[in-house]
């Protein structure tokens, strides 16, 4: 993109021109009336091992077809964290490697994988020139802050000079980028620049200063997407560029990148999804006032949720086709991940005499480690548990055996394999492939058939046992019935309630969403709930109430202060988000009633 008149100049702030700095790429040529696209993106890093991760490689190409105008990163590009200096220019030299495959010119910016002491930062500064600046292109300013030389800090000098960059705008539009986010919402909680709330407010009221020409804040950290607008300011987390993710596809966990399209002062900000489960959205329905949402006796499926191990979608094996699913977990966090597919209806394995799966276990990884097959019918029935070896693994469970009734083959609702590692200390990760299930003829002959093998995605869920939701149904002799939730704050203390809507809720009509919810004694003073929704991956998020022993009857007024009116309209999510400062408490939480509140 080049002509006449255009706008293009590089601002250093951390050190003057040097001959590194040579390699720094030049922002293109855009006329300032020419509408463009630039992508952004963070976290691409892969693990100890240095290796780019594959779902990176993925983004790199899907952004290329994309052909934006240039491209933002928002840093941790490799694993770092080495006292061998040999192996960290090596893991620069693969990234570099890596990198070279996109067309567009790559901005940098350093995240705490890039830049962790004195060392790193010297390395990082010979290797990329500058570690914060600002560049001119087209109608904008683009400046990249860095987090890292002072750990989750903009030291003083780096916000006088970002004063100054803003004060002396004279383009339409600004956008800035960096790593640790400002308002974190899930695994930087206490590592971003939240961890200086002083210095974070006064970098937010900067921004609110200006807020009539920034047109969005990027930064990364925590491995999702996350949008949400403060005091007019847009902030984007986008943390999904090829690291192992963080929480669950509902809650921003999956691989993605941002195209965003600037025409004039009108900017337009796409999320760009890779390999993550989507199903056709059906038309919102109307919600009437005084209608019943969920009384936790039957309909939703609701997931509860902490940081956990993650799933992706991998071409890096497959025992057949193009795909398979690989999952990432850490045996020090959680000791026990679980696989699990809800299936959409009911299965019928009473003509079926077993299943089975392909399992890859990288050499010297994950070796030993167990897996438990599980089915989910009436109740919960686990079988046989199986070492696994290194390399591929088909693990085959009998159907006929003692530990499934007969009766319970008929209406199987969900599949899961938990995992139990035998190497508490190191990360790994496990491949699935071919899940198949095993038919028997009258004549004793039998059959295979592929029920899924990760060519196409189904929606599954990854999960661990550190929260726990059980449904207490209606026949049950127990007078407390709904959802029951079993908390221990010292292995989750930020827990997660959500459910998918689909069809979505029209709540236009609707001025209040009631909760009724009994908390145990044992509940820690300072429990606060929240109401999140969210619409087409944009976050809404009320106000909190503290909750107090025995029920409370909440009452989330949907105010245009939190959320808009033009958000009602097909509301896609619902989740209720919980947090408490008491790490040594165990709790439970009975959720008993979700309404649209009448009005009286």
């Amino acid at each position: 993109m080049k002509g006449a008149g255009a706008i293009c100049s590089l601002l250093l702030g951390s050190t003057a021109l040097r001959a590194a700095d040579a390699a720094f790429p030049n922002p293109p040529n855009i006329p300032p009336t020419q509408t463009y696209t630039f992508a952004v993106f963070g976290d691409n890093r892969g693990d100890a091992t240095g290796e780019q991760p594959p779902a990176f490689l993925q983004l790199l190409q899907v952004i290329n077809e994309r052909d934006p105008a240039f491209v933002l990163d928002t840093g941790d590009m490799i694993y770092g964290h080495t006292r061998d200096e040999a192996q960290l220019r090596e893991q620069w030299a693969t990234y570099r490697t890596a990198a070279n495959r996109m067309k567009a010119p790559l901005f940098h910016i350093p995240g705490n994988h890039d830049i962790w002491n004195e060392g790193s930062a010297r390395i990082y500064r010979e290797l990329w020139g500058t570690n914060y600046y600002a560049f001119d292109c087209a109608n904008a300013r683009f400046i990249g802050l860095d987090t890292e030389s002072v750990s989750s800090r903009i030291d003083p000098k780096q916000f006088s000079w970002l004063e100054q960059q803003l004060r002396n705008c004279s383009q339409a539009n600004v956008f800035v980028f960096f790593h640790r986010p400002l308002f974190p919402i899930d695994g930087g909680i206490g590592s971003s620049l939240d961890s200086f709330p002083a210095e974070r407010d006064r970098l937010h009221e900067l921004f609110v200063r200006y807020r009539s020409i920034i047109r969005g804040v990027f930064a990364g950290h925590e491995h999702l997407y996350h949008y949400q607008k403060r005091d007019g300011v847009p902030y984007y987390t986008t943390g999904g560029g090829g690291a192992p993710l963080y929480t669950a596809p509902e809650l921003g966990g999956f691989h993605h990148f941002l195209r965003v399209r600037v025409s004039g002062q009108n900017v337009d900000v796409t999320l760009e999804k890779l390999c993550a489960p989507t199903g056709p959205m059906r038309k919102p329905r109307q919600i009437a006032r005084g209608e019943l949402l969920e009384s936790w006796q039957e309909g939703l499926f609701w997931y509860a949720w902490d940081r956990s191990a993650n799933v992706e979608l991998t071409s890096e094996q497959a025992s057949q086709g193009q795909r398979g699913l690989r999952l990432n977990f850490d045996p020090v966090q959680y000791p026990w991940p679980v696989l699990a597919l809800s299936l959409a209806s009911k299965l019928n394995l009473s003509d079926y005499s077993a299943f089975s799966l392909d399992v890859y276990v990288p050499k010297g990884l994950s070796e030993g480690d167990r897996l438990t097959p599980a089915l989910q019918c009436i109740t919960k029935h686990e079988a046989a548990s199986t070492s696994l070896r290194a390399g591929w693994n088909t693990v085959t469970t009998s159907l006929e055996g003692q530990w499934l009734p007969l009766l319970e083959r008929r209406r199987v609702e969900g599949i899961e394999w938990s995992l139990s590692a035998q190497n508490e200390h190191n990360p790994g990760y496990l491949v699935f492939d071919n899940l198949r299930l095993t038919r028997r003829s009258p004549a004793g002959n039998e059959t295979s058939e592929l029920l899924e093998s990760w060519e196409r995605p189904l929606l599954w869920r990854v999960f661990d046992e550190t929260v726990l939701a059980e449904i207490i149904p209606a026949k049950s002799p127990d007078p407390k019935k709904g959802l029951s939730l079993h908390l221990d704050f010292a292995k989750c203390n930020r827990p997660v309630l959500f459910a998918r809507l689909n069809p979505p809720w029209d709540i236009a009509n609707v001025k209040t969403i009631g909760l009724q919810v009994l908390a145990t004694q044992s509940a820690p003073e300072d429990l606060t709930i929240g109401l999140v929704l969210k619409v087409a991956e944009a976050t809404y998020e009320s106000p909190r109430y503290t909750l107090k022993s025995g029920t409370n009857q909440l009452r989330f007024q949907l105010e245009e202060g939190w959320l808009p009116g033009n958000a009602r309209g097909a509301v896609d999510q619902i989740a209720f988000y919980m947090s408490t400062t008491n790490r040594l408490r165990q709790s439970e939480l009975l959720f008993q009633r979700l309404s649209a509140v009448p009005e009286h």
